[in-house]
């Protein structure tokens, strides 16, 4: 019961650390994405860039991995963007409910590349 408690934990732990960081991208390119006419396939790349250098700054930062167990980690990669690209599509419905304009990461598919190339990066690199 106690391994059950703590893999919950480190897994909840470094979804909030990935959404922490999303977030913090989001707040950056705000001002930036107004009504915005550029390509989705460009857009698609720049999201993976910044993922992966996201990635790389946390673990460059946290060099090691949060979540101890190899199955729970490979759970992460594969459960963490699904959760955080459906997040995001939340908050993006629920800024144009208010009237706001949507920015290109408040979709699925963006937050979801963006969570992916991080995750990826730290599954990859963390000890």
């Amino acid at each position: 019961m106690e391994l059950l408690i703590e893999l919950a934990l480190q897994f909840f732990g470094e979804l909030l650390f990935q959404g922490l960081v999303e977030l913090g991208w989001r707040g950056l390119t705000s001002p930036f994405e107004r009504k915005s006419t550029l390509h989705p396939v460009f857009v698609f790349f720049t999201y993976l860039i910044l993922g992966a250098i996201s990635g790389a700054v946390a673990v460059w930062l946290l060099p090691d991995p949060m979540i101890s167990s190899p199955n729970g980690r490979l759970i992460h990669l594969a459960v963490s963007p699904i959760l955080l690209g459906f997040a995001f599509e939340l908050l993006g419905r629920r800024r144009e409910k208010k009237g706001r304009d949507r920015l290109l990461i408040d979709r699925f598919s963006y937050g979801f590349i963006f969570a992916f190339t991080f995750a990826l990066i730290r599954y990859v690199f963390t000890n």
